[in-house]
């Protein structure tokens, strides 16, 4: 290129831009900056503009190269525009490094089919970009397939998802997290008292009577308020036949499903409190709000509704057809809940076993983490 009057301004950009970049070419590397090279290119971009509008606003140093190389001194009107865009250009490129070192944590617990966030047909339904994704599993079902809960399985169960909650919440602590799971109630609600100081703000859901498709929640906005008016809202029932010096109460949760008074015959004479839907169906919570509002139902009917009822109240038994996301807030609010509730156990339930509900395990108080007997 012959360098010109005209020229001469554009190849002084040009160069300080390639030399500035090649200069901090070892420091990208050091800071693993194999992400993030877009943004750090257009940072230091940025900066040369800044520092090539600096050296052509100096008169004297223009002349001196102008000189050097045998030509008129140049219109350096370009000096401001250089300048703008370099501002300009370093916030867009702090903007999209901050963009692109975002990672999403997710902690997932396995059902009986492991499905992996990880998979490409769930990472394209979820339209998270496979770099950014760090994914923690737990899978209880070695040892619930081993059929020995009675021996030590329910306690190694337990154990070992509240070592990978206590894990998982150190290593994404102070960030956004995300939950998704399959697992047996009792379990996911156990996981869900472990993971009450998690920042988990967005849930993962599986639709098996839609392609068998991940979605997530939508997020917690103040336009999506205006749906509010169209859900179901969640009902507890008639409680006028209840025994007010019942020390025990069973508290059955129709949100998927309407769960059967045959279903119930194991627990004999004890009262049942039913909160749910009018109209329970899969897939009916599809955003964060829904999840909210049903939880604090949920909590408020254990907390006010069956207290009140019940002064005497000592063991709450949950026998529930609710989503997974549902499942661990539940479990977050218990924890959160500490001394104000009574003992809590969570029973998971089987259509072809008898009884229907296999096994439960309590949740919170000086029982937590064991079988119910």
């Amino acid at each position: 290129m012959i360098i010109t009057p005209e020229n001469f301004p554009f190849v002084v950009t040009l160069a300080f831009i390639i030399f500035t970049n090649l200069l901090s070419l070892p420091f990208q590397l050091l800071t693993r900056g194999r992400d993030t090279w877009l943004a750090n290119f257009i940072i230091v971009s940025g900066v040369a503009l800044l520092l090539d509008s600096l050296i052509m606003s100096n008169e004297f140093g223009i002349s001196v190269m102008s000189n050097l190389l045998g030509i008129d001194s140049p219109n350096l009107s370009v000096t401001w525009t250089n300048l703008a865009i370099g501002v300009i250009m370093i916030i867009i490129g702090i903007w999209l490094q901050n963009k692109l070192r975002q990672r999403i944590y997710v902690f997932n617990m396995y059902g009986v089919v492991p499905r992996d966030i990880s998979d490409e047909k769930a990472i394209h339904e979820l339209k998270i970009a496979e770099y950014k994704l760090k994914e923690h599993v737990v899978n209880i079902f070695p040892i619930l397939k081993a059929g020995c809960l009675e021996n030590g399985g329910n306690k190694a169960i337990c154990d070992h998802i509240e070592h990978e909650s206590h894990k998982f919440s150190n290593r994404a602590a102070n960030k956004a997290t995300c939950y998704t799971g399959m697992a047996p109630l009792p379990y996911t609600v156990f996981a869900g008292t472990c993971l009450a100081s998690a920042n988990i703000q967005r849930y993962l859901e599986f639709n098996r009577n839609d392609g068998e498709r991940f979605y997530e929640l939508k997020p917690q906005r103040w336009w999506n308020r205006v749906c509010l008016r169209s859900w179901q809202s969640l009902e507890v029932e008639s409680t006028s036949n209840i025994l007010s010096d019942a020390s025990e109460v069973v508290l059955a949760i129709s949100i998927t499903s309407r769960i059967a008074d045959a279903d119930l015959t194991q627990f004999g004479d004890i009262n049942v409190v039913r909160i749910g839907l009018a109209k329970p169906a899969d897939n009916v919570i599809t955003c964060i709000q829904r999840l909210m509002e049903y939880n604090q139902a949920i909590c408020d009917c254990i907390e006010t509704t069956i207290k009140k009822m019940l002064p005497n109240l000592d063991t709450v038994n949950i026998v529930a057809s609710i989503p997974s996301c549902v499942a661990l807030e539940l479990g977050k609010n218990i924890a959160r809940g500490g001394n104000r509730l009574t003992s809590i156990a969570v029973y998971h339930f089987e259509a072809h076993h008898t009884p229907k509900y296999k096994y439960g395990v309590y949740v919170n108080g000086s029982k937590k983490g064991n079988l119910v007997q």
